[in-house]
This record gives C-alpha cells, structure tokens and sequence, in this order.
C-alpha cells in the first residue's frame, strides 16, 4: 500500500467518523455579544467581565467601555456566555465604535465636538450652532459623550460639518443596522 492510499483511507474514515461523532457546536454565533462566564465570587475587574461583539469576519471586538455598548443595545440581555478556551480562540479585532447619530463625543484633552458616522468617521463640527441644530439646545447635557484620548485612535477622522446639511444623524444612524456595518 502506498502512502498515497494510506492518506486517501485515513481521509475517508475521518469525513465517515464526522458523520458518526457529532463535533460540540460553539456556543456563540457570528453577530452575538459574548464574554466569558464568571466565576462565583468573581471581582469586579475580572476579565469574564469584559464583552465583546463576535464579527462577521470571525474577530472579536470589544467594547471599550459601557456607554458604547450602550449605543448599540439597551441591557445585557442578549450576551452569550462562553468558556475561557472559546474566547481564546477568538482573534482580537478592532473595538467596536459609537453607534453613528446615537450621541456626538469629544476627547479628554480635545475641545473639538465630534458626530459620528459610518464606519467610525468622526465629523467635526465648527460651531456649537450646527450640533444645536441637530441634537437639540440641551445636546451637552443629553448626548456628549467625553471619551479618554486612548479611544480615538479606534476612530477616523472625516469631513468637517460646516453646514445644517452636511450630517443627519437619524440617516447617519439608518445607514447602519450592525456593527458589522462599522469595521
């Protein structure tokens, strides 16, 4: 027997045994929430209390702190619990980014007033009269969102809003239905 039809028998048998031996499924899907489930007792600052978004590239992506994953969804109803070995599997993506028109945001040490759209862009506004224009007189008080420098790296910078016209934020936030419409 060559070694040729060695490897051409051992390949049969292993598809034949994928049929018979049913593989454990994962316990997260692309598109779910996921973190590592704790252990009793576990601190505050334990890492099965970081989640993150499984992508559909296959990547992980972390939220980096809640009021993104706030942006995005309402509780942590929706978050799939999955062992530490899973997760280690998982390669480490970008981090996941403000939902676009769910609030505007500036940096710590950064006095510039950003709106964010599609894929992490984020659009200065030059006047404070254009983010009134869009968000309301009581913007500073209900949607910015000062963020640490750290972040905005995770970010991009696009074109200026110099005008009422240039940013929508309710089309800016229709234009995305997930956040695999950021990466």
């Amino acid at each position: 027997m060559t070694k040729s039809e060695i490897f051409t028998g051992f390949a049969a048998t292993f598809a034949a045994m994928a049929f018979i031996i049913p593989m454990p499924a994962s316990a997260a899907t692309e598109g779910d929430v996921i973190k590592i489930a704790c252990a009793e007792g576990s601190d505050v600052s334990d890492s099965c209390r970081s989640v993150y978004y499984l992508g559909l590239d296959g990547e992980r992506h972390a939220f980096p702190n809640q009021e993104v994953y706030n942006s995005w969804y309402d509780d942590f109803g929706n978050v799939v619990e999955i062992d530490e070995a899973e997760m280690n599997e998982l390669p480490v993506g970008e981090n996941v980014t403000l939902k676009p028109g769910v609030m505007i945001v500036k940096f710590s040490t950064d006095d510039a007033i950003y709106a964010v759209d599609k894929g992490g862009v984020l659009r200065h506004y030059l006047t404070t009269s254009l983010v009134t224009a869009d968000y309301g007189g009581d913007w500073a008080e209900r949607d910015l969102l000062t963020m640490p420098d750290m972040l905005f790296d995770d970010y991009t910078v696009g074109e200026e809003i110099d005008s009422e016209d240039d940013y929508d934020p309710a089309e800016a936030e229709k234009a995305v239905t997930s956040i695999d419409d950021n990466f």
